[in-house]
């Protein structure tokens, strides 16, 4: 993402702050070097416990994640983005009344997943998954004590102590999970670890936050803070909803192992845009806040971001799709071969997911929260009709022609409609997204063409991303402004007015 700077930085002084635009591109990009790091660290232990783990012990795994997201999602009350987008520098009122409200609620959110265990366990065919739902769901209390510390690290775009400690929690998730699979824990093991990981990553957090208060609570600050807050975090709730209702619906209709099976796919398909998604989400909402008073600049700004998201998120999809199903035979294994009929469907949801996010950001950074709440909440209540007729008549690949289906036809010309009722014409997207889209088919079509050329499944894995990746790159970097805006800004050299 990249935000245009109200000045040009001083080279000559290196006492000043940077820009801002120079502030949210470095910061992005220590994002996306963490979260690179991070998930490459969940995905080569997924590896490891897809080899020492059974279908059904995923199955549990993802009924725990089921109950995890969605309550993760509310359980600070929304005091984080409230936090970043408080006006002023006196922080302390607000943020001890913050920590009192995202303590107490997620005491509150943990007894809710403590006491619905079983209801979730039988209604996604995973009896065993009860236990596993209680340990995991002991990172919400965790993450009710860091809320306040992680907003405050957003606020300043402080984005390499977040780097730092969420590398650190997944090293520790990565090694205490593949520790307790290896000597029988199965799916708790995963429940486990990321407890581990949660403690060791707010740990970190929590020191380097300076932290300006210690809790106490003001009516007046704890509504102020909500009344802009918790419209955020039910539309966020609502997002894991929607992200999640497939694991209840596959559970439902096709049983555990295949739940399993379609957790595996899903994660494989999630994780690569996650990095951008993550990445992005670090940097955006701070930096669209702190233009929210100069509408022309914040429609420059959110027209570039969007470009760069495109075109970071173009060749991954198109390069996943293409490899699918020897990516899923080599790396995790006859046993999981099921998982590719999904997986390519996925991938387009999980693409579309980083393009929503900014979408969702902007318009709810303009003061239009309830907005972004509602056109989530009309997202999941299609969304499981159209998962259940896919799963009855597709089975997994169904599910997964039901999630592309909903997303492309519905939920996106919802949001470009909203973003045109904010001040932002969705007409000036077109521009961003054609050279992302040309790059993106000229890759499709040299993968396609190199694909049958090479018989082994290894070196056609290799040839064929390879060749989608390199294509992809010539055709989308000569004489690109976006590029050339980014690298002066990571460079301390804010682009012109123009570009940003």
């Amino acid at each position: 993402m990249t935000i245009t700077s109200s000045h040009t930085d001083s080279e000559g002084a290196p006492d000043q702050p940077p820009a801002l635009g120079t502030r949210v591109s470095r910061g992005l990009g220590w994002s996306l070097l963490g979260q690179a790091i991070a998930r490459m660290g969940v995905f080569t232990s997924g590896i490891v416990l897809a080899r020492l783990l059974a279908p059904i012990d995923m199955g549990e795994v993802a009924a725990a994640l089921l109950v995890v997201n969605i309550i993760m999602a509310i359980n600070e009350l929304g005091v984080i983005p409230a936090i970043v987008r408080w006006q002023g520098d006196d922080l302390k009122a607000p943020a001890a009344t913050a920590a009192t409200l995202a303590f107490a609620n997620s005491v509150l959110m943990y007894a809710v997943a403590f006491l619905i265990a079983p209801a979730v366990a039988e209604a996604t065919n995973t009896p065993g998954s009860v236990n596993v739902i209680r340990i995991m769901s002991l990172t919400v209390i965790v993450d009710g004590l860091i809320a306040v510390p992680l907003a405050l690290l957003y606020r300043e775009l402080r984005t390499f102590v977040q780097v730092v400690a969420e590398v650190l929690g997944t090293l520790l998730f990565a090694a205490s999970s593949i520790v307790l699979a290896t000597v029988g824990v199965e799916s708790e093991s995963l429940a486990w670890g990321r407890v581990l990981g949660a403690v060791a990553t707010g740990v970190v957090i929590v020191s380097y936050s300076r932290w300006p208060a210690r809790p106490s609570f003001d009516w007046r600050v704890a509504w102020k803070l909500l009344s802009y807050g918790f419209p955020l975090a039910a539309s966020t709730a609502v997002f894991e909803a929607v992200m999640s209702i497939d694991y209840l619906i596959v559970g439902r209709e096709l049983a555990g192992a295949a739940l399993g099976i379609y957790l595996l796919a899903f994660n494989l398909s999630s994780w690569p845009v996650s990095v951008l998604s993550v990445a992005i989400a670090r940097v955006s909402f701070a930096g669209f806040a702190a233009l929210v008073t100069d509408q022309a600049r914040l429609v420059r700004g959110f027209v570039h971001s969007m470009a760069v998201a495109l075109s970071c998120t173009v060749p991954v999809v198109v390069v996943l799709m293409a490899i699918a199903p020897e990516l899923v035979e080599i790396v995790y294994g006859s046993t999981w071969s099921d998982a590719v009929a999904p997986l390519r469907w996925l991938l387009v949801v999980g693409g579309t997911r980083v393009l929503l996010t900014l979408l969702g950001e902007v318009i709810a950074v303009q003061g239009r929260t309830v907005a972004v709440l509602v056109l989530r909440c009309v997202w999941l209540a299609l969304l499981p009709f159209a998962l259940d007729f896919g799963a009855e008549h597709g089975g997994l690949r169904g599910v997964g022609i039901a999630h592309v289906v909903v997303a492309i036809a519905v939920v996106v010309p919802l949001f470009l409609r909203q973003l045109t009722v904010s001040g932002i014409p969705a007409r000036l997207l077109g521009p961003a997204a054609v050279r992302p889209a040309l790059a993106g088919l000229a890759s499709l079509v040299a993968m396609l063409i190199v694909q049958p050329l090479v018989d082994s499944v290894i070196a056609r894995l290799i040839v064929v991303a390879a060749t989608g990746s390199i294509t992809y790159v010539a055709a989308i970097l000569p004489r690109n402004a976006v590029v050339s805006a980014v690298w002066r800004q990571l460079r301390g050299v804010p682009a012109p007015e123009g570009l940003a």
